[in-house]
């Protein structure tokens, strides 16, 4: 954007000494406005102490690198740069008895809790609950509550352990501050700043507004920054629209919407709005793009199955390789995906860092392709005979004989020893593995490695009406199928991902196709956005759709959520953005329908 302030930027850092809430649409220059607002008031009174509270610290690097480009180092000096975490740590620290319990160590102590209650309860569940719990201010004595029961049987396990977790500390200052506020002697005192500067306002949960009602009763002056559009975070008690419009009239703040957006196209900004607005709770606000725009820049593509979709995908990111993200609602979708785009090609990263192929199964059986494909190599044979549950000794005896014939499929039949029915159906493969054009033979020989595979690793059963879901080596067979060429090409083509896993090429690179979820792009932006499985099975999600009929309030509110979900993922796009669907009309996300819908367009 530019660098001169608009006239909306320019109403909030006039007021910048005052209480103020500023609701930013994407891309409308939020981090540019909170600087000048510190410009602003260090120019009125040069003294003034400003703290500013951000969410993550990679945002809390990105702030300070902004002041630095505008404050004297004098300024500097009197800014504080924190997240939430740390802030309620540092007032919380003389008060603070034990260590902090977080990682593995945290989540050992809530298995602790789920034994020592009996409750049967999966992990996740479990932890979910104890950090809802704990995020509530008062006490909870809800005798033969199972959530309350298993949260209190945490609370004791972190007593008895000269434990606390980020929720107990954010509660003893929230208290803390609550009896300062009746009596300055005591509790715990407010920051020192005289300025409070808050990013991404509407990810605030009750504790944390809390807070900032606390600081208000001390004569603060706050300035709240976010959009209620982009509240993503309810399940982890965010309550965005809610603790914006109670700051607002809680300390009188003057309100200021930044209504012009420098990142996406019109097209782009407009499908965006005709999404949101769907919403009932919600600010109203205009929405203006200041970017010229483009042809085409909104594409909407229903394809009969998901492979359509990652085929017309690849052509998109082929035709124009630079600056890509694909999107999507799991890190289940976003796998499945880079393990195609990984067999055409192209070069991806995982944001989560976890990618498909590093799961154990996937790269041993990758393994055993390459082994198939070439036969005289025999690097990954120790591993795939593992893999396919050989007996050690047996694996050592193979080893030897395959170094000493230089080559697995050279040992004779009558050397075979008591091998495994897995080993010796993969030794048949391998000595039946010469190239070959035929798809019937290619599609036979698949088979035949599957059938190796479910005596080793069967299928899960389903329960009744359950659909059976591929199992990993399934779905590597799926895609080698999907791939053009002779026997060896395709499993050359899949097992050129091993010399990515193993380091020979550098993730991350500039031009690799990132790939990451709606959750994981917030606050970022690319010229390309690919947004994928726009189903009804992905979204809304299957703990949103089980709501409808028994919870129809809470349902509503989830709903809202999960459309401003797809409205922080259509805005990361500058130029282009793809919105995928497979299936048909009747499994279309009922949110790419109402896109289609209210923008008039049609896939």
């Amino acid at each position: 954007m530019a660098n001169t302030a608009t006239i909306e930027q320019l109403g909030a850092i006039d007021n910048a000494t005052e209480n103020n809430l500023i609701v930013a649409l994407p891309g409308s220059g939020k981090s540019f406005t909170l600087v000048e607002m510190a410009v602003a008031i260090f120019s009125k009174y040069p003294n003034a102490t400003i703290t500013f509270v951000t969410f993550t610290k990679l945002a809390t690097k990105e702030m300070r690198d902004k002041l630095k480009s505008k404050l004297t180092a004098k300024q500097l000096k009197q800014c504080i740069i924190s997240t939430f975490h740390s802030l309620f740590l540092n007032q919380a620290k003389p008060h603070l008895k034990g260590t902090l319990l977080i990682g593995s160590s945290h989540s050992a102590m809530v298995i602790r809790a789920i034994k020592a209650t009996g409750i049967k309860i999966k992990f996740d569940e479990a932890a979910s609950i104890i950090d809802e719990e704990g995020r509530i201010l008062r006490d909870n004595d809800d005798i033969g509550n199972s959530d309350v029961e298993l949260y209190k049987a945490y609370m004791k396990l972190l007593k008895d352990n000269k434990k606390y977790d980020f929720n107990d500390v954010t509660k003893m200052v929230c208290r803390g501050l609550a009896e300062n506020s009746e009596d300055s002697s005591k509790g715990i005192a407010p920051v020192s700043s005289d300025y409070i500067l808050i990013d991404e306002a509407q990810d605030m949960d009750e504790l944390q507004s809390k807070w900032v009602y606390y600081h208000g009763k001390a004569g603060k002056k706050i300035t709240l920054v976010g959009d209620d559009d982009q509240q993503i975070y309810s399940w982890r008690g965010a309550n965005g629209y809610e603790a914006m419009v109670n700051f607002r009239d809680e300390n009188d703040a003057q309100t200021h919407i930044l209504s012009t957006c420098f990142r996406c196209t019109p097209d782009i900004l407009g499908v965006a709005q005709a999404l949101i607005e769907r919403n009932k709770v919600r600010i109203p606000k205009t929405m203006e793009s200041k970017k010229q725009g483009g042809i085409d820049d909104v594409n909407i593509y229903d394809k009969e199955t998901k492979l359509h979709q990652y085929e017309e995908l690849t052509g998109l990111i082929k035709k124009n390789p630079l600056d890509w993200v694909v999107l999507a609602r799991t890190n289940k979708s976003l796998q499945e995906c880079e393990a195609y785009l990984s067999t055409q090609g192209i070069s991806t990263t995982i944001n989560s860092g976890k990618s498909f192929w590093d799961n154990p199964r996937a790269n041993s059986f990758l393994k055993m392709l390459y082994s198939i494909r070439y036969t005289h190599d025999i690097k990954y044979l120790n591993e795939v005979l593992g893999y396919l549950h050989e007996d050690e000794e047996a694996i050592n005896d193979i080893i030897f004989r395959s170094e000493k014939h230089k080559g697995f499929h050279k040992i004779k039949k009558r050397e075979a020893g008591m091998w495994a029915c897995s080993t010796i159906g993969f030794k048949e493969i391998i000595d039946e593995a010469h190239n070959t054009k035929n798809l019937t033979v290619i599609e036979s020989r698949f088979d035949k490695i599957l059938k190796v595979i479910q005596r080793i690793y069967p299928k899960k059963k389903t329960k009744p009406g359950e659909e059976v879901g591929k199992t990993i080596e399934e779905h590597v067979v799926y895609l080698c199928e999907k791939t053009k060429g002779d026997w060896y090409s395709i499993l050359e083509s899949v097992t050129r991902q091993l010399d990515v896993i193993s380091g020979d090429k550098n993730k991350g690179e500039k031009e690799d196709v990132l790939l990451t979820t709606f959750h994981g792009s917030k606050g970022l932006e690319w010229d390309n956005v690919a947004i994928i499985d726009l189903t009804y099975e992905q979204m809304p999600s299957k703990q949103t759709r089980a709501l409808k009929t028994l919870y129809p309030k809470e349902y509503a509110r989830a709903i809202e959520e999960e459309r401003r979900l797809l409205f922080v993922g259509m805005t990361r796009a500058g130029k282009k953005l793809h919105l995928f669907s497979y299936g048909g009309e009747e499994k279309t996300s009922p949110f790419l329908s109402e896109v289609k819908e209210s923008a008039g367009l049609e896939a």
